[in-house]
């Protein structure tokens, strides 16, 4: 049998920047535009050359040192299967002055990716084709850090307050109190708003007219004034039962003072909402809300309970599912309760009136039987009860004991003066920050998605072009299959399981070979 004719083509390239280790390679979108490109880079050739094995070597008539810059090579054995095999150059060896060998090993994925299929499998990260705000949303095993404020936004009341005065009688008539519904429910107490403070960056302004009247229980009405159970603060944008006001935090399109190139840093974790009391914080998520613009602002509801302990609720609307979403609320509580100084012995004197003008009675009688003997035949009886005899002079004796006592309790602090280190301030209310990593954290993260793309976590057809100038895929347990249309051994067993190792470690796609590593690059996804 005659050997056949040497025929096969070698052509050689210099500067190919795709590497051996399979980090990065180069996308084509078919066979004739690989060709192309590799047609006009080819810095020497060889014709009529003896038939080229795979991993092999290869002699060509050349010196050594006139293909030391030759890093990348192609070689068609047109006698046998008229196609293009690519291959990286590992070495060149010195066999003459006119002869060099070439130690090369085949590149799997330029060699025989065009030629196979890979179907859907488990996709771990890959270059999105979609990258607006709340796209991508899967979780990240990477740090973030601490967190920094990034913006902060404060609810919508104050500085007027409602001085509120809960009671057991009318404020105004100092009648007892008929009762009333608050939030729907019975109470036997009265609400009345008996006053306002105006908060100032100077501080408090009290209206005079919340002062003046409790003065005017204290000092006139002291036989009342043990029926104030409270006496607190109320936004006055939220008196009444109906009355709701609403509260939108709108996403940043941008981090204040960065450029950032993947948006999903504008989702949670790394982008998110908290919001506090000034005692306690909630965080919410921007993407779970269906309020606002598109980018995903938050909106709640602010509600007033009008109960004695004043509290007000933020409840996020249109979020998680929810309209009203109670069990993602913030309850804000500590709202200032006032404190107030009654007379005890003025109250003492108020409530014991009746017993007390007895008194001169008692100084010439008895009590007998529960009557009030007095010492002049004209003197009335004064029925008491109690069926006993009592010497006169005993209970005298009792109740200006009694007296003198009262008089000597110092006046009484009703209510709490609480809550007002944040009030004078002007900062109790609802307070949302806005929160992202530190700076360095946020570079770091951005950097760390432009080169590797976005956690993905599920099953589909591995993309290899879904940005402008690289894509990153990795997947988990690739199978890759011959093409329906495959030529005679295009794509061999061994070829295929190589490229499903490389899939599943993780590999570059590069549009341009003059960009291969560059990251500074713009890769806008595909429209």
């Amino acid at each position: 049998m005659l050997a056949p004719s040497p025929n096969s083509k070698i052509q050689l390239f210099n500067n190919i920047n795709i590497d051996i280790n399979y980090e990065h390679t180069l996308y084509f979108e078919s066979v004739s535009a690989q060709n192309s490109f590799f047609a006009q880079w080819v810095v020497y050739s060889a014709d009529k050359a003896i038939y080229v094995r795979e991993n092999g070597r290869i002699r060509l008539p050349f010196t050594a040192d006139t293909l030391i810059g030759c890093n990348y090579l192609r070689y068609q054995n047109t006698g046998y299967l008229n196609r293009w095999f690519y291959a990286f150059i590992k070495n060149i060896f010195y066999i003459n002055d006119n002869t060099c060998e070439i130690e090369f090993e085949i590149d799997v994925i330029q060699s025989f990716k065009l030629y196979c299929e890979i179907p859907a499998c488990w996709i771990e990260r890959n270059h999105v084709y979609e990258d607006w705000v709340g796209s991508n949303r899967v979780e990240e095993n990477i740090s973030i850090g601490e967190y920094v404020v990034d913006s902060e936004s404060k609810a919508p009341f104050g500085p007027d307050w409602s001085v509120i005065m809960y009671s057991s009688f009318n404020p105004d008539t100092y009648e007892p109190s008929g009762g009333s519904l608050i939030n729907g429910m019975y109470s036997a107490l009265s609400r009345k708003e008996i006053g306002i403070i105006h908060i100032t960056n100077a501080g408090a302004s009290w209206l005079l007219n919340a002062t003046e009247k409790i003065k005017d229980i204290v000092e006139n009405h002291a036989d009342k004034i043990e029926g104030v159970v409270s006496i607190t603060l109320s936004p006055r944008e939220l008196e009444g039962e109906t009355t709701v006001r609403t509260w939108e935090i709108k996403r940043n399109p941008k981090f204040l003072g960065l450029n950032v190139n993947n948006n999903k840093l504008y989702t949670a974790p790394f982008y998110c909402l908290y919001v506090t009391t000034g005692a306690e914080g909630k965080m919410y998520d921007f993407d779970n809300s269906t309020t606002g613009d598109g980018m995903g602002s938050i909106t709640f509801n602010l509600e007033s309970d009008l109960a004695p302990v004043q509290s007000v609720s933020a409840i996020p609307i249109n979020y998680k599912g929810s309209p009203e979403n109670y069990s993602e609320m913030s309850i804000m509580t500590g709202f200032p309760q006032c404190a107030w100084v009654s007379n005890s012995f003025q109250s003492y004197l108020a409530q014991n009136a009746g017993n007390l003008v007895l008194s001169s009675a008692l100084a010439a009688g008895q009590i007998i039987g529960g009557a009030v003997i007095a010492g002049g035949s004209g003197g009335a009886a004064l029925p008491l009860g109690g069926g006993m005899i009592v010497s006169g002079a005993m209970s005298v004796g009792h109740i200006l004991a009694d007296v003198d006592k009262a008089s000597r309790i110092p006046p009484k602090v009703n209510g709490n003066l609480t809550g007002t280190a944040l009030f004078t301030l002007g900062e109790k209310v609802f307070h949302g920050f806005i929160l992202r990593p530190r700076d360095d954290y946020v570079k770091i993260i951005d950097d760390y998605f432009t080169h590797y793309g976005y956690a993905i976590h599920k099953v589909e057809t591995p993309a290899i072009h879904n940005r402008e100038n690289f894509t990153f895929i990795q997947t988990k347990g690739c199978v890759v299959r011959a093409s329906a249309n495959n030529e005679y051994e295009a794509c061999n067993a061994a070829a295929r399981a190589k490229i499903g190792e490389i899939f599943d470690k993780g590999v570059t796609f590069w549009v341009d070979n003059a960009n291969v590593g560059n990251y500074k690059v713009r890769n806008k996804p595909l429209e």
